[in-house]
């Protein structure tokens, strides 16, 4: 009872004012559990068929789990290597509900089919009988408690929500043994016993109980969701950013504009036709931007939104470098002083980039978080201009450095910059 749905996806109660609803969702990064299901559900399939008791009928759920449980993986393993998702990626964790729904929908036996009532959660057992009290313990699964979650996607901290088994477990009356029938009815009014002792470790202390109305609709379908396509996912501040935008919508305009991580906006230039269909291309002036992580954003007005003029917003990561280093005709030089690391986190090597804004003695370094430098990249003089070192994720002898939290430390001509980055082995 302490199993977790562990795809979580954000979206909008029905019935809510404007806002942003189906935001792109997020997956806890089990690899390893993911993999091992994955395993099981290919085992549990060849076993069965080895042995000629694997019907037809199951068929489609089994492969559908296994497929499913191979794509978590892969969500899993870019997400701990700091990669972007694609939108078929996003669309799994969208549809996470709907995905286990058709599993455990075709897994009765053959022949059968799933009574509508069997949809609800809630099931009671009697598990023991006192014939001295004449009482038996009931052992009892609830409505869902929901199970919150601060997740970073797409370089923003959203909070997103999953559900948790609810238990209960208590004394009743023999000659009133409880049906699932009956004890979905007394949760429904609010009358169900009281939660064991070691429940209150997890579950939060709020007015809410399991069996109120609490709606949960996911309302940003598939068709939905734009689809975002950067002509490049790596430029220089000062190149012109182009993006193919394939959005599905009724009324209203599409917004473009880029985000670094401090939330400062640059908006699209232009927002121009596209031969096809439902189709757009923006046009982004990246002179102004802010060298390192940066989002293109798209927004795109709902369709058929329970909440009228609620938008449906999309991200997807591009990278900025800071400009070449080449001076100008006027034997102009860059004039900013920059550092930054990419991917972070990393997994095997960072890039260090940095710029200098005139010729300096450099020292370039990593500490840990304890204060101890754990190696030297570089320490000597650079030209002006555009630099950049590769960080493998070794400490001063050349053996790997474990997982944890680093510090780049960037000191040139009397300033410093001061970065972290996180390796995940």
């Amino acid at each position: 009872h302490d199993t977790i749905l562990y795809a979580k996806q954000s979206g909008t109660e029905t019935g809510m004012t404007p806002g942003v609803i189906g935001k792109q969702g997020y997956v806890e990064p089990a690899v390893h559990l993911y993999a091992r299901l994955a395993s099981l559900a290919r085992f549990l399939r060849d076993g069965l068929t080895n042995r000629g008791l694997f019907f037809d009928e199951f068929s489609a759920s089994v492969d559908t789990l296994h497929s499913l449980l191979l794509r978590l993986k892969t969500i899993s393993e870019k997400e701990l290597r700091n990669e972007g998702l694609t939108r078929s990626e996003y669309l799994t964790i969208l549809g996470i509900g709907t995905t286990l729904q058709q599993i455990a929908e075709a897994l009765p036996w053959p022949g059968t089919s799933v009574p509508v009532d069997d949809e609800e959660m809630p099931v009671i057992a009697d598990v023991h009988t006192d014939q001295n009290t004449e009482r038996v313990l009931e052992v009892g699964v609830g409505y869902p408690y929901f199970v919150y979650a601060i997740c970073p996607v797409e370089g923003q901290l959203v909070l997103t929500r999953g559900v948790g088994f609810s238990y209960y477990e208590f004394t009743w009356p023999s000659t009133d043994r409880l049906t699932d029938e009956s004890w979905r009815a007394m949760l429904k009014r609010g009358e169900a016993p009281g939660r064991p002792a070691w429940v209150s470790s997890f579950l939060a202390d709020t007015s809410w109980a399991p069996g109120q109305s609490e709606i949960y609709t996911p309302t940003c379908t598939w068709v939905q969701m734009p689809d975002v396509r950067p002509m490049q996912d790596t430029l220089a501040v000062g190149d012109t950013l182009w993006v193919n935008i394939i959005a599905y919508h009724e009324r209203g305009e599409i917004r473009v504009w880029l985000e670094n991580r401090q939330g400062n906006r640059l908006q699209a230039e232009a927002i121009l036709p596209h031969p096809r269909q439902s189709a757009v291309v923006a046009r982004i002036l990246t002179g102004n931007a802010t060298p390192g992580d940066n989002w293109v954003v798209v927004e795109v007005p709902a369709v058929r939104s329970s909440a009228p003029d609620s938008v449906v917003v999309y991200r997807r990561h591009v990278f900025l470098m800071v400009p070449h280093a080449v001076e100008g005709p006027a034997g102009t030089a860059p004039r900013e002083f920059a550092l930054a690391l990419r991917p972070n986190p990393f997994n095997s090597s960072v890039v260090i980039s940095y710029v200098l804004p005139r010729e300096s003695r450099v020292s370039l370094e990593i500490w840990d978080v304890r204060g101890r430098r754990v190696c030297t990249l570089h320490r000597g003089s650079k030209v002006a201009g555009q630099h950049r070192t590769l960080w493998r994720g070794t400490g001063s002898s050349g053996r790997p450095l474990p997982s944890g939290v680093y510090l780049v430390r960037l000191q040139a001509g009397g300033r410093v910059a001061v970065q972290k980055v996180v390796l995940v082995r």
